[in-house]
Order: structure tokens, then sequence, then C-alpha cells
């Protein structure tokens, strides 16, 4: 059974690396440097996506680099993008 979950990352500053979510991440970038100064210096970004019915639900989680082991990093920011389009 294939993975309903795709995650992907790749470098801010790095032309055309992740197109139009690239895009999305620079003004974001722009629009939250106000209240989170420190995404001003952000290297990298990392995305995933999922496709699953409505009503399967999704386990809560904390965002950190390696899972919690050894010394925990979380994100600047974390910022979720809801997509929706009719298909055809």
């Amino acid at each position: 059974v294939p993975s309903e979950y795709f995650s992907y990352a790749f470098e801010l500053d790095e032309p055309n690396s992740g197109g139009m979510i690239q895009d999305v991440a620079l003004r974001l970038q722009n629009q939250l440097a106000d209240e989170f100064p420190a995404i001003r210096e952000a290297k990298y970004i990392e995305w995933w996506a999922h496709c699953r019915p409505h009503s399967s639900g999704h386990q809560l989680h904390f965002d950190s680099a390696d899972e919690g082991r050894n010394d925990v990093r979380n994100p600047i920011v974390s910022v979720v993008l809801y997509l929706r389009g009719e298909v055809g």
C-alpha cells in the first residue's frame, strides 16, 4: 500500500527549487517576520501533504527535528494551508 503522506524539504534561497510551495513560503516569510523575527534567518522549508477521507482523522503531534531524540529542535513557525478544488 503506498504511503498517504509525502514530505519534502528544500532551501528557501535556491531558485525554483520548490515551485508554488516555495512562492507561498517566501511570501509567508515576509508576512510573518515582524511577529517571528527568527524567520528572517530561515534557510530551509519542510512541507508535507496527504490526501485522506475527511473522517479518517489525524494523529496530533509536535513537529521536531529527529522526532525529539537528543535535543528537541522545533520549527520557527508551523503553518497549515488548506487547498480545495473541484475535480474536472
